[in-house]
């Protein structure tokens, strides 16, 4: 309990603010007896002179960024310690240009970085049951936020220190609101182009941290972040500017993977990690990996989970397939081209023009059309014969009975192996006349062993 020589202290302002969405002056007092946090009580204003008044005159760390002294005359108020817009303070006279001058000198730059990333914000495809019944490692992906761009065009004429801290709370607060049912323990990757200005990022990741404090974030740096003037004077090299970066984020609580992996332990939601270095990526050998990939598939294949899903996902491809047959399409097209010369050619006969040449073309058409018959019938039979979810799970459950190379043979159409995934792609039992395959399947982590590495984990990606 907080006290003053054995009294009370009662309620204290804790907050004081104008905010244009409601038109109203803001003040916020807390009960200092029973903590910050407990005891609130807010009060509106709707006049500067009254609010003014509430605070008795007191505007020290007032925020009125976003209010524009239209009713009243600014100079007539002690507004030395408040927060205020670069318009304000013109009008004050205390508005120092170097700032701004400053902030103008990325502007060519920020010309050509436009970006509409918060107004494009995806469809949100999971649901509260998605992410309940997921035991995956879920993470939410920002990139190509170009603040730069976004400041210029907010800040044409004048701008201060505040108005563009303010700014960027608003992006960060936006960015919370796009994420499905936020919580603490999400995990957050920024896969760059943030800001080519390094105060502009450090000052957005600050403010990041004061809404995200608990939140596991990861941020990969993009060409942007090399951009940086300041930056490129004061480092000779770019792995010089990486350790300037890492530097920050490292006090600041984010991960930065730059020609790294980072392994994921979250069972029991215990983050206990270990970032693997690019050099200890390209000792695992080639048997170390194919022995992974036949376990990570025999896994696969035998979780009710996952074979569920990619059967699934190959019964909606097969139904898929029948409704846009494009070789049937093409094949009735011809048809009915060919039945179209064929008429034009009868018409002209009956008008009496005949020779050798329309009696020649005429059964090369007959010809083609009883040859375009036999393969739009052989075409619809192929529709026509389904595979049952059986049927394609019988196919799988058969790989796991196999040795490991034909295993491979049986079940894995290819591999990719990069620096930071590995990508495996199923065949499918099904003969799709389109050839419409590729769909993404799911990802998780899996341990990895290697004499040359202590136990890890590897995101490993299936497609089919």
């Amino acid at each position: 309990m907080i006290k003053n020589k054995g009294v009370l202290l009662g309620y204290i302002i804790t907050k004081k603010y104008y905010s244009k969405d409601d038109n109203l002056f803001h003040v916020i007092k807390n009960n200092a007896d029973l903590g910050c946090f407990a005891d609130k009580i807010e009060s509106t204003y709707k006049t500067f002179d009254e609010f003014y008044l509430a605070v008795k005159k007191n505007l020290n760390g007032a925020n009125l960024i976003e209010y524009d002294f239209r009713d009243c005359n600014p100079k007539d108020y002690n507004l030395k310690n408040a927060l205020l817009s670069s318009r304000t303070m013109i009008k004050i006279g205390t508005y120092d240009a170097a700032f701004y001058e400053a902030f103008c000198k990325d502007l060519p730059l920020a010309k050509f970085t436009p970006s509409n990333s918060l107004e494009l914000i995806a469809p949100r495809r999971l649901s509260q049951d998605d992410l309940e019944n997921d035991n995956d490692f879920l993470i939410f992906y920002i990139s190509d936020l170009h603040l730069n761009h976004k400041l210029f065009l907010e800040f044409k004429e004048s701008v201060n220190k505040n108005e563009i801290i303010e700014y960027l709370r608003d992006i960060v607060k936006s960015l919370k609101s796009s994420i499905l049912h936020w919580s603490s323990d999400k995990n957050i990757l920024f896969v760059g182009d943030v800001s080519f200005n390094f105060e502009i990022l450090k000052m957005f990741f600050k403010l990041y941290n004061e809404e995200y404090f608990f939140a596991k974030t990861f941020f990969v740096l993009g060409n942007h972040e090399l951009w940086d003037e300041s930056l490129n004077e004061k480092c000779k090299t770019i792995d010089e500017i990486v350790a300037e970066y890492r530097k920050f984020f490292n006090a600041n609580g984010i991960i930065l993977l730059e020609n790294q992996l980072y392994f994921p332990n979250n069972e029991k939601h215990l983050y206990k990690s270990q970032i693997l270095s690019e050099k200890e990526i390209l000792k695992l050998s080639k048997e170390t990996l194919e022995n992974f990939v036949i376990e990570s598939i025999t896994n696969v294949l035998n979780s009710p989970k996952y074979i569920d899903t990619l059967i699934n996902n190959l019964m909606k491809l097969q139904e898929h397939s029948t409704e846009i047959n494009l070789t049937l399409k093409t094949l009735l097209n011809e048809q009915k081209e060919a039945k179209t010369i064929l008429n034009n050619i009868m018409k002209a006969i009956e008008s009496g023009i005949i020779n050798k040449t329309t009696n020649q073309r005429m059964k090369e058409l007959e010809t083609q059309i009883e040859e375009l018959e036999k393969l739009i019938l052989i075409e619809k039979n192929k529709t026509n014969v389904k595979l049952t979810k059986q049927e394609i799970k019988e196919y799988y459950i058969q790989a796991i009975k196999l040795e490991p190379k034909m295993l491979i043979d049986y079940a894995i159409k290819e591999i990719k192996a990069f620096d930071d995934e590995i990508e495996i792609t199923f065949n499918s039992p099904l003969k799709s006349p389109d050839n419409h395959q590729g769909f993404f399947l799911f990802s998780f982590t899996k341990n990895l062993h290697s004499k040359n590495l202590k136990k890890n984990n590897i995101l490993v990606k299936f497609f089919a």
